[in-house]
């Protein structure tokens, strides 16, 4: 079997699981991104480790995407962002977050960190 055959075959399955569940809106991107998709997603994955080789491989690289868009890999990348590309001077934590917050290309910035460690 391919290995994105058996990473569609997952994202169906928990697609269709989530919608016997009630969640009609579910999709093969949010099933990852959401953060209610994904949390219920990641149980079904992580129950499911250990009973095949080739569907843990897949498994584990599904749990790390996932991992991309949780809030605390999102403020990880934050931090990051404003430790090391942030303007040089004497600034406290509060100006770094006001400036972070009303400055829309760091917000992209730290989408485009999340994006291209996911790729």
């Amino acid at each position: 079997m391919v290995m994105p055959t058996i990473k569609q075959q997952i994202i169906s399955a928990g697609i269709k699981n989530l919608k016997e569940f009630g969640y009609e809106n579910v999709t093969s991107e949010n099933i990852i991104q959401d953060k209610i998709y994904s949390a219920f997603f990641k149980r079904m994955l992580e129950s499911n480790l250990g009973e095949d080789s080739d569907f843990d491989k897949v498994i584990n690289e599904l749990l790390d995407e996932i991992k991309l868009y949780s809030p605390e890999y999102y403020r990880q990348a934050k931090e990051f962002f404003l430790n090391n590309y942030f303007p040089s001077g004497n600034v406290s934590n509060e100006e770094k977050e006001l400036w972070f917050n009303t400055t829309s290309w760091a917000k992209q910035a730290v989408d485009i960190m999340i994006k291209f460690k996911n790729n």
